[in-house]
């Protein structure tokens, strides 16, 4: 039962990862076809955060994958706004429903 949902949970945290990956490479392609401009700086910053929210994914399953489910579940409350922040709402909502799905593994109700 709580390698199940532990399984479940990691599945979620790798489905998360690709929106993030999808939207900071589009941004990537996007800035460098524009000419540098004030919008260009707004778009600097979203991609720097996108490449720290793909950064804290991946050491959110690598947490997962080691079985730190306790790491895991601080270190996802501080990628969660990351993941919101940075414009991708299916990923935020994967990473809370991971999140979840650890708590009711550990048997936690908080």
């Amino acid at each position: 039962m709580l390698r199940e949902k532990m399984r479940k949970a990691e599945k979620m945290v790798l489905v998360s990862l690709f929106p993030v990956i999808i939207q900071t490479i589009l941004l990537i392609i996007f800035l460098f076809g524009r000419t540098f401009s004030m919008f260009s700086i707004l778009l600097i910053i979203f991609v720097v955060i996108g490449i720290i929210s793909i950064i804290m994914i991946f050491n959110l399953h690598s947490l997962l994958s080691s079985g730190s489910y306790l790491s895991f579940m601080s270190m996802c409350l501080v990628t969660i706004p990351f993941a919101f922040i940075s414009g991708m709402v299916i990923s935020g909502v994967m990473l809370i429903s991971a999140y979840r799905f650890v708590k009711m593994g550990l048997g936690k109700n908080r």
